[in-house]
C-alpha cells in the first residue's frame, strides 16, 4: 500500500496534469494492483474461508475493483 501512496504523491509533488496522473496510475499502480490481487488469490487457498484473516481475504477481494 505504501508504494500506492508514493505514487499518488510522486504525482501531487510534480504537479502532473490530470492526464499525466492517469497514466502514471496505469502504468505504476495498477500493476501492483494486479499484484496484490494475486497474493489475495494465493492466500485465500492457504487459509481457513471460517477464520478472521480467511474472512478478511475473501471480503477485500470480494470488494476489489
Amino acid at each position: 500500500m505504501q508504494a500506492l501512496y508514493a505514487v499518488e504523491r510522486q504525482a501531487k509533488e510534480t504537479n502532473l496534469s490530470p492526464e499525466q496522473t492517469k497514466e502514471l496510475r496505469e502504468t505504476v499502480s495498477y500493476p501492483l494492483l494486479r499484484e496484490f490481487e494475486q497474493w489475495l488469490l494465493e492466500q485465500a487457498v492457504k487459509v481457513l474461508p471460517k477464520s478472521l484473516i480467511g474472512q478478511a481475504i475473501h471480503y477485500t477481494y470480494n470488494i476489489y475493483p
